[in-house]
């Protein structure tokens, strides 16, 4: 019963934050995913929680992927997950999360994946932009 209730929380949360641009309501989700890792059974949270929580580390906002990493380290603090918890740490303390290397988050992402045993997110849609934004000049408009 409590991984039907927390799977269907995760898919909820996971829905809202597609196209979410609101830090503040991205925070919040994050905060929950989190706490859901503490009060889950171990196998619950590593193969439910953690791909969500590993998509918001690839996220294009890099506030939100240092956010993430930070809390996620936190909590893993809190956890006993024998000597996963240890490597996911070390993972998270290596990386740059608000630098726009997309490559260095998906390989970090990845080794994060396989200590746990789980896939890698598909979902595409919050993952760091690899290109860049161009400025655009603001007396445009009087041309």
């Amino acid at each position: 019963r409590d991984s039907v209730y927390t799977r269907d929380l995760v898919t909820l949360l996971d829905g809202e934050a597609v196209g979410c641009s609101d830090v503040k309501r991205l925070f919040a989700i994050i905060d929950v995913l989190l706490i859901m890792i503490s009060t889950c059974d171990v196998q619950t949270s590593q193969m439910t929680v953690i791909p969500v929580v590993l998509k918001f580390l690839c996220h294009r906002y890099p506030r939100i992927r240092r956010f993430c990493a930070e809390n996620f380290y936190a909590k893993l603090q809190e956890v006993d997950w024998d000597e996963k918890a240890e490597l996911i740490s070390d993972i998270l303390l290596t990386v740059t999360w608000d630098t726009n290397a997309a490559t260095e988050f998906e390989k970090s992402i990845a080794r994060i994946a396989s200590i746990i045993n789980v896939a890698i997110p598909k979902q595409r849609i919050y993952l760091a932009t690899t290109q860049k934004i161009e400025k655009r000049n603001e007396f445009d408009c009087y041309s």
